[in-house]
């Protein structure tokens, strides 16, 4: 708000609308998706609301993060042994994954009542596709990822570095060719692991590299702001 970042209305709005649609996927009908958010205590109003604030403010950050990388020069220098070391440091965080998700969202402020409604609602999704469900169907039926929805829950393969570290934890759990229950911060993911493997050096040594030169800038990034407050 401070650097007068504007959004245009049209733009968050297309977004709301998105996100109140995947929500709704979830429920036999629209009846049956406002007696759950009235369980809640809330309006679909209310929920607009708490949905548009939310991508508002990702819409800003995201901004305001593209306008700051222009700020500092684009490379960084950072040497092979630096990349080498990272690696050795961080056997782990290379671990790869191929996997399929179903994605059920819990918004913000959702009361516990609302949370375990989702969790039984994924409990009885995972019975099904573990009783020979398909996949691919209930990703586009049920999921609200609208990207690996499409693709009938795939996700490209990823490294646990790249991602949450709390969905990292719990798919990386899950065996291969298995299916399982991972709880994140933005809902609940029905997971299918199709493969696992550790990725050799020369083939993440480039994101590695971007990794590293990433942190250069936002600690030159970092330390120029600290200069500018101390000046004030």
């Amino acid at each position: 708000d401070k650097e007068k970042i504007e959004i245009q209305d049209g733009d968050v709005d297309r977004n709301v609308a998105q996100e109140l649609e995947n929500m709704k996927k979830r429920y036999p009908n629209e009846q049956e998706f406002e007696d759950a958010i009235k369980k809640e205590g809330i309006s679909q109003e209310d929920l607009k609301q708490d949905i548009h604030d939310q991508l508002l403010r990702r819409m800003k950050a995201n901004r305001i993060l593209q306008m700051k990388q222009h700020d500092l020069p684009g490379s960084v220098f950072v040497t092979d042994e630096d990349v080498k070391n990272y690696f050795n440091l961080h056997p782990k965080d290379y671990e790869q994954v191929k996997f399929s998700i179903i994605l059920l969202r819990i918004p913000p402020k959702s009361n516990a009542g609302y949370l375990k409604e989702v969790q039984k609602q994924a409990q009885d999704l995972l019975a099904q596709l573990k009783g020979g469900a398909d996949f691919a169907a209930f990703a586009k039926k049920y999921s609200e990822d609208q990207n690996s929805a499409d693709r009938g829950g795939q996700m490209d393969a990823m490294y646990r570095v790249d991602l949450n570290p709390q969905l990292a934890e719990g798919i990386f759990a899950i065996p291969v060719h298995s299916l399982g229950l991972v709880k994140a911060e933005d809902g609940v993911y029905i997971v299918r692991v199709d493969r696992k493997g550790t990725a050799d050096y020369d083939s993440v040594a480039p994101d590695i590299k971007d990794h590293l030169r990433k942190q250069k800038q936002d600690s030159a990034r970092s330390e120029e702001h600290t200069s500018e407050l101390q000046s004030l």
